[in-house]
């Protein structure tokens, strides 16, 4: 069986499109409990 060593360190990307207001999306950044209501249910 061969063995695979990491040569260099793995890189992930993400990205997340949001249609909301900036004053929105800033305001849950800095006070998540707005929204967490929203997700949860």
């Amino acid at each position: 069986m061969e063995t695979y060593q990491l040569t260099h360190n793995p890189v992930v990307k993400a990205e997340m499109l949001i249609r909301k207001p900036v004053t929105e999306v800033y305001e849950s950044f800095i006070n998540p409990s707005i929204y967490y209501k929203v997700l949860v249910y």
